[in-house]
């Protein structure tokens, strides 16, 4: 199946907005899981995450397609913040603690959510415009400039004469100059690049880039940085029988927490900004981008903490959509 490029992706900023992509999608995948280990829709619950925030539209449509297309035995519907609280909380020293704050940093944009007896608080949720989209764009458009710089079209190169071989000056053509070396010969980087293909260098781009998690004014957006927000969340915003809770027990998920020396940057910012008599912990998985899934993959083993968020498709058709929405751990 070929797209075409203006609706190769089903999501935009992070929210599903093409059923018709998102629709193939599942088929497929529903198809291969199903025939590889060879049992129904109708055999299995079903445990999905969704963005922040989503659209009312959106998770009512989820749920059609979820009970009435594949017709799943019973659902639950989370923000991967939920999933990856329950397993940090679970196997965490820390588990013992009401609150925990997550933040994830992923593609489209990067959240502060705190969470209450594994409840999230969405009146306390942060959004922030950065993430991975806005770095990599970031760093095409300062790689692409340095190799290929643009020239300025309104100036002009002046040839004065040489009374020699030019005996009047002229305005040179600027399509018709042509980038030379000063020795005419190319240097060995050229000559390895020509030959074995293009050779990028890479200078404080790796770590400018990533440093607009914390101060994404560098590039124009005129909000808080990571560091600055999670400090304005737990300072202020939270009540203050959760601050303490918060502070001890910060958990970084998502694909930016993979950067080198994220965590520790962030470890020092938050310590200059807590109170002195509080602790400030930071944990990191192993592998931040799949944790939510480990938390989804844990909880799916422990029956009673799951029939806790299920809602069964009888339940669906007797109540409806919307009574289904209060069970489901969902922002």
């Amino acid at each position: 199946m070929r797209l075409s490029s203006s609706s190769s992706t089903s999501h935009i900023a992070g929210y599903l907005n093409n059923w018709d992509i998102q629709t193939q999608i599942l088929d497929t995948a529903m198809k291969k899981i199903f025939k590889e280990r060879n049992f129904k829709p109708s055999d299995c619950n079903l445990i999905c995450t969704e963005p922040y925030f989503n659209f009312s539209s959106t998770k009512e449509t989820m749920n059609e397609i979820f009970f009435e297309e594949y017709q799943f035995s019973a659902v639950m519907r989370t923000n991967p913040a939920f999933l990856s609280a329950y397993k940090y909380q679970t196997e965490s020293a820390q588990r013992l603690s009401r609150y925990c704050l997550v933040v994830d940093s992923g593609y489209s944009f990067t959240h502060i959510v705190p969470m209450c007896d594994g409840r999230v608080m969405s009146e306390f949720v942060i959004r922030l415009t950065v993430g991975g989209k806005i770095l990599t764009n970031r760093l095409v458009e300062i790689v692409s400039y340095r190799a290929n710089p643009r020239r300025n079209p309104i100036v002009r190169e002046y040839v004065l004469p040489d009374y020699a071989d030019v005996h009047r000056g002229y305005v040179r053509d600027p399509s018709t100059e042509q980038p030379t070396q000063s020795n005419g010969t190319l240097s060995s980087d050229q000559t390895r690049a020509t030959q074995q293909g293009y050779v990028l260098r890479l200078n404080n781009e790796r770590f400018t880039i990533p440093e607009l998690i914390f101060h994404p004014s560098d590039v124009g957006y005129a909000e808080m940085g990571l560091t600055e927000a999670m400090g304005y969340l737990l300072s202020e915003r939270l009540p203050s029988a959760v601050r303490p809770g918060a502070w001890a027990n910060c958990l970084v998920t998502g694909g930016n927490a993979c950067f080198p020396g994220f965590v520790e940057r962030l470890r020092l910012d938050l310590r200059a900004l807590a109170p002195d008599d509080l602790p400030v912990n930071i944990f990191k998985p192993n592998n931040p981008q799949v944790y939510a899934w480990e938390g989804g993959a844990l909880l799916a083993n422990e029956t009673e903490d799951l029939k806790r968020f299920l809602v069964t498709r009888a339940e669906y058709e007797e109540c409806g959509s919307a009574q289904s929405e209060r069970r489901f751990p969902v922002s």
